[in-house]
C-alpha cells in the first residue's frame, strides 16, 4: 500500500527505487527507513525528500526525524528548510529540533527568527535551544540581540541560562551585562548564574563586585557560591574576602567553602599577611574562630603538610611576641591547631622559636599562658616561683623570724623579771624569818629587859608581817600573773603566726595560678590586720582582766 508523495518527479527519479518505495509507503516504519537511507546524502534529491517530510508529513515523529536528518546534512539549503519549520510548526519538540539544527549550521539569518521564537515561546527546552543556537552562531551584534531579549523581561530561567552561556564564552565584553544581575533584588538562581559567569569573564571585576555580597548577603547559597568562585584565582582581593568569610561568617557551610578555596592557593606569605591584617583590624575572639580550618587554609595541600607546620608556628610565635592580649589569644589557638592540639608540642614550638629568634621571654609570657600545658608554662612557673620567693616568701620568712626573735627576747626578759621578783620575795621572806626567829629566841630565854622587850616585839611583828605579805599579797600574785601572762602571750603568738602563714600560703597559690587581683590583695591585707588586732586585743584583755585585780 502506498501514499501520495510530496517530492517532485525529478527528485524521485534521482532516488534509488527502494527509497522511492519507502517514501511512498503509508507505514511509518517504512518512511523512517527512508529517512535513515537519506541521512548523510548531500544531494538535492535527498534534501528535497527530507524537506517534504519535515514540512508536510502528517506524523510528528516522522517530521522530527526528517528535521534531524536535514540538520545533519547542513548548509544553507538545509538551514532554509529549518527556518521554514519554525514558521510552519507549532509543536514545541519540533521547534526545538529545528533550532538545534540551525545552531549546528551556524546560519546567520536565523538569529532574528530564533530570538523572536525565544521571546514568544517561553518553553524551557525551546528557550535553552534558542540560546544555544544564538551563541553557536555568535554574530557580531549578538550583544544587541541579547539586550533586546533581556528588555522583553523573559522568565528567570531564560536569564539564568543566558548568563551561563555568557560566562562560558570567557569574553570580557559580556561582563558589564552580567554584573547588574548580582544585585540583591534579583532572583537567587539568576544571581548564582551571574556570579559564576562573572568569575569566568573578569575575575577582577567579579572580586570587586562581590566584596560586600560575600559577607552581608542574606542568602546562604550566594555566600557559599561566592566563597567557591573566589578560589579560582589567587589575588590579594580574593584572599582578603575569603579570610573574612572564614573568620567572620556565621555559617559553618560558608566557612568550610572559604577554607577549601584558600587551601588551593600556594602563596603562603600572601595568605599569612591577609590573615594577620584581618586579625589586627577586626580582632576576632578566640572562640569565634575555627582554628583547625584556618591552619588548613594556610597550608599548601598540594604538597606534604607536615614540613610546613614549623614555618607556620614560627610566624605565629613571632606575631604573638609583644602583641596585645586579644591577638595573643588567637595566636595561641592557631598554634595549638598547628600542633594538632598537642600542648606539649605547642610548648616545644615556643621554646625552640624563642631560642632561635632570641625573643625576650617576657614578650611570650601571655602566649604561654593562653597555650597552657605544663611544657609551655614551666618557664613561667619557674619565674613566678622565683619572684614569689624573692619578693614575698623570703621577706615574709624574715619578718616572721624577726618577730619570733623579738618575741623570744620579750619572753626571756619576762622570765628574768620573774626570777628577780621571785628572788626579792625570797629575800624578804628570809629577812622576816630571821627577825622572827631572833626575837622569838630572845623572848623565850628571858634575856630581855623592859625596853628591849618592846624592840624585840617590834622585830617579831615585822618578821611575821613580812612573811604574811610575801605569802598572801603582792609577790605571789605577781608570780601567778606573770605565769598566766606568759602562757596567754605564747598561745596568742602561736595563733598569730599560724594565721599569717595560712594567709601567706593562700596568697602564694593565687599568685602562682595568676588568679591574683587587687581585690584579693586587699582581702589578704584585711586578714593580716584582723590577725594583728585580734592578737593585740587578746593580750590587752589578759592584762586588764578584772578578775586578776580582784585577786
Amino acid at each position: 500500500m502506498h501514499r501520495k508523495t510530496t517530492t517532485s518527479p525529478e527528485d524521485i527519479e534521482s532516488l534509488p527505487p527502494e527509497v522511492e518505495t519507502l517514501l511512498s509507503s503509508v507505514k511509518v516504519r517504512d518512511r523512517e527507513k527512508a529517512i535513515s537511507a537519506l541521512q548523510g546524502r548531500h544531494d538535492t534529491a535527498a534534501l528535497s525528500a527530507l524537506h517534504a517530510l519535515a514540512i508536510k508529513d502528517e506524523n510528528p515523529n516522522i517530521r522530527k526525524s526528517a528535521i534531524q536528518a536535514v540538520a545533519g546534512i547542513g548548509g544553507d539549503k538545509a538551514a532554509e528548510t529549518l527556518l521554514l519549520c519554525l514558521e510552519k510548526h507549532k509543536d514545541f519538540f519540533l521547534l526545538t529540533e529545528a533550532v538545534k539544527g540551525l545552531g549546528s549550521a551556524r546560519y546567520p539569518a536565523a538569529v532574528s527568527p530564533v530570538a523572536e521564537l525565544l521571546i514568544n515561546k517561553p518553553d524551557r527546552k525551546i528557550a535553552y535551544a534558542c540560546l544555544d543556537c544564538l551563541f553557536a552562531i555568535n554574530p557580531d551584534d549578538l550583544g544587541k540581540t541579547l539586550d533586546h531579549i533581556i528588555e522583553q523581561d523573559p522568565p528567570d530561567f531564560v536569564i539564568g541560562y543566558m548568563l551561563k552561556l555568557m560566562g562560558e564564552t570567557k569574553d570580557n565584553q559580556y561582563a558589564k551585562r552580567v554584573a547588574p544581575f548580582i544585585a540583591p533584588n534579583v532572583d537567587t538562581r539568576v544571581r548564582l548564574a551571574a556570579l559564576t559567569a562573572l568569575s569566568n569573564l573578569s575575575f577582577n571585576t567579579f572580586a570587586s563586585s562581590i566584596e560586600k555580597t560575600a559577607m552581608t548577603d542574606g542568602s546562604l547559597k550566594i555566600r557559599q557560591r561566592t566563597a567557591r568562585l573566589l578560589g579560582k584565582e589567587s589575588t590579594s582581593k580574593s584572599i582578603r574576602i575569603l579570610w573574612q568569610q572564614l573568620c567572620l561568617d556565621q555559617s559553618m557551610i560558608v566557612k568550610e567553602e572559604a577554607m577549601h578555596s584558600l587551601e588551593k592557593f600556594n602563596a603562603f606569605e600572601q595568605k599569612y599577611q591577609g590573615l594577620m591584617e584581618l586579625i589586627h583590624k577586626v580582632k576576632p575572639t578566640r572562640a569565634s574562630l575555627e582554628s583547625e580550618w584556618i591552619v588548613r587554609a594556610l597550608l599548601n595541600v598540594n604538597s606534604d603538610t607536615e614540613p610546613q607546620k614549623p614555618q607556620i608556628a614560627r610566624k605565629l610565635v613571632q606575631a604573638a611576641a609583644g602583641a596585645d592580649k586579644s591577638v595573643n589569644a588567637v595566636m595561641a589557638a592557631l598554634l595549638i591547631a598547628v600542633a594538632d592540639r598537642n600542648l606539649a608540642r605547642a610548648g616545644t614550638y615556643i621554646d625552640q622559636i624563642q631560642e632561635q629568634q632570641r625573643i625576650d621571654p617576657g614578650k611570650l609570657a601571655s602566649l604561654r599562658v593562653d597555650v597552657g600545658g605544663q611544657h609551655a608554662l614551666n618557664p613561667l612557673f619557674e619565674k613566678l616561683e622565683g619572684d614569689l620567693k624573692t619578693y614575698f616568701q623570703d621577706p615574709i620568712h624574715d619578718l616572721n623570724e624577726q618577730t619570733k626573735t623579738e618575741w623570744q627576747s620579750t619572753i626571756a626578759a619576762a622570765r628574768i623579771g620573774y626570777l628577780v621578783r621571785m628572788s626579792m620575795g625570797c629575800i624578804v621572806f628570809l629577812v622576816g624569818m630571821v627577825l622572827l626567829t631572833v626575837s622569838f629566841y630572845l623572848y623565850i630565854t628571858n634575856q630581855l629587859s623592859g625596853n628591849q622587850l618592846w624592840g624585840t616585839g617590834v622585830s617579831f611583828v615585822s618578821g611575821l608581817g613580812s612573811m604574811i605579805l610575801v605569802i598572801y599579797t603582792g609577790p605571789l600574785k605577781d608570780i601567778r600573773g606573770a605565769v598566766s601572762d606568759m602562757g596567754a602571750s605564747n598561745a596568742a603568738f602561736i595563733a598569730y603566726i599560724h594565721r599569717i602563714l595560712q594567709i601567706s600560703h593562700t596568697f602564694s597559690a593565687y599568685y602562682l595560678n595568676q588568679n591574683i587581683t587587687f581585690e584579693d590583695t586587699r582581702a589578704s591585707c584585711s586578714l593580716i590586720d584582723q590577725a594583728m588586732v585580734s592578737t593585740v586585743s587578746k593580750l590587752e584583755f589578759e592584762r586588764n582582766e578584772p578578775g586578776k585585780d580582784a585577786e
